[in-house]
């Protein structure tokens, strides 16, 4: 069946009395990074010589603070000991820092892996910062040879993996004080440290008369929009499902809008938040001053992601195959783009629009399409991999979370380079189905998805969900 961008309900949803003790043993806890002296937070790359005819040299930044630079040399004088040294901005610039001299070979050539120290990889940020570039000269006088270091793309890796105190965090929001996590079994909204990795606060949603369940989530205009299914007191019975409008410091509600029969995605447009439901097939527009619902648009039942970007809120439908294009000013749809498959998660970024394509289930068909906004059509299809579900924008590329294999998939939105990070944590259903990766959410340096965990019985405590964070 195909995991739809709708969070899936618990019609039979059972509260069970925890004790002090298991409820300690279920609160977050988070690893450290999983950083090392070989994990890069930089790397620049400079050819010497013309065409690079006299060689490469790499240098490396790694997260201890230190780093190394590598050199491999061709075509110098023979058997000479030549100087190293670094400089700013061309071979002629001032110096930077003086390396230890290399010997070349009786035939010019010459290899060698040098530390930096802290002091070293600080002097080389701070002069290649903006526009500005470090070169390398190999020799002196006349002869010497010298190359310019470009910055070179980090390979993404996993930075922390967060155990959160609920089998299903369904959302993931981020706001200048944190990342923040729906809990929905549990009814809290949670804020996560990205300095530390470790949670800040926990705001219950729980009320006198029932439970909220959060599960889409969304800051904008300083406040955080909930998406919130309420059940009775015995947590049976969902009564209502609306967006609670949320001070994210004191978890008060300054308003409260029903949303229809479901949330499946909500997005922030200059003064308004769309949502849009999957079952009831309609997209609606919520004033963000009024916090009225100022336009309902019917797209018909399946829709399964929404964005705003290039000037239009594109909303993607798993039963049509397609995406609507609606323009913020009439309320209208202004085109209907027909992608591959089951079209789900959706996000804007890099000039075109993104959207995931589910493929069929298990199996490692899942694609990207890329929308030109200017053409209405999608231009390029890229695959990459098992049921990709949700996607992201960052860092100049889009992020896709595979629900089939739990992995993050990065596609360059320039390149078109697609790069795969494993989480390594492989979790089965009862069914003997992969749970892979849900809700993502992307900064210029950090990707952030949730992982669900099988859902719990009468009879077992809740399990822990993840949070993973993959830094690029």
């Amino acid at each position: 069946m195909f995991h739809a961008s709708v969070r899936p309900f618990v019609p039979g949803r059972r509260r069970r009395a925890v004790t002090a003790l298991s409820l300690a043993m279920a609160l977050v806890l988070a690893t450290a990074p999983v950083a090392s002296a070989a994990t890069l937070t930089n790397t620049w790359a400079a050819k010497i010589g013309t065409s690079g005819a006299n060689g490469t040299a790499t240098i490396s930044a790694f997260a201890t603070g230190t780093g190394s630079i590598a050199l491999k040399l061709a075509k110098l004088r023979p058997s000479s000991l030549l100087a190293v040294t670094l400089s700013k901005g061309t071979c002629t610039g001032t110096t930077l820092t003086a390396l230890a001299a290399i010997k070349t070979s009786s035939t010019g050539a010459a290899a060698r892996t040098s530390s930096l120290t802290a002091a070293q990889i600080n002097l080389i940020k701070a002069a290649t910062k903006g526009t500005a570039k470090v070169a390398i000269r190999i020799g002196t006088g006349t002869t010497a040879k010298c190359g310019t270091f470009a910055p070179q793309p980090i390979p993404a890796y996993l930075a922390a993996t967060l155990t959160i105190g609920d089998p299903y965090p369904s959302g993931l929001a981020i706001s200048p004080t944190g990342i923040w996590v729906s809990g929905y079994y549990e009814d809290q909204l949670i804020r996560i440290d990205p300095a530390t990795n470790s949670v800040l606060s926990r705001l219950q949603l729980d009320t006198a008369s029932g439970f909220l369940a959060p599960s889409e989530l969304l800051f904008s205009e300083g406040s955080l929009w909930v998406a919130v299914d309420e059940y009775d007191s015995g947590g049976s019975n969902r009564i209502s499902v609306s967006v609670r409008k949320i001070d994210p410091t004191s978890g008060q509600s300054s308003a409260t809008i029903l949303a229809g029969s479901d949330v499946a995605g909500m997005a922030a447009s200059p003064g308004s938040i769309w949502i849009i439901g999957f079952s009831d097939g309609t997209v609606r527009r919520i004033d963000t001053a009024t916090n009225q619902v100022t336009a309902t648009i019917n797209l018909g039942q399946g829709l399964a992601g929404v964005t705003f970007g290039e000037g239009s809120v594109w909303v993607s439908n798993a039963m049509t195959g397609a995406v609507s294009r609606i323009d913020p000013v009439t309320n209208q749809v202004s085109a209907t783009i027909a992608t591959v498959g089951l079209p789900s998660g959706v996000v804007a970024g890099g000039g075109a629009i993104w959207v995931a394509n589910w493929g069929t289930n298990g199996q490692p068909d899942g694609v990207l399409s890329r929308i030109d906004p200017a053409m209405n059509q999608v231009t390029q299809t890229i695959p990459v991999g098992t049921n990709p579900g949700y996607v992201a924008f960052g860092g100049g590329s889009v992020w896709v979370s595979l629900y089939g294999d739990p992995s993050v998939v990065r596609v360059n939105a320039a390149t078109r380079a697609v790069e795969t990070i494993s989480t390594g944590v492989l979790v089965l259903d009862k069914d003997a189905r992969i749970v892979g990766l849900d809700r993502i959410v992307a900064t210029d340096n950090a990707v952030w998805v949730i992982q669900q965990l099988p859902a719990p019985d009468a009879n077992t405590l809740p399990q822990n969900g993840r949070l993973f964070r993959v830094n690029f």
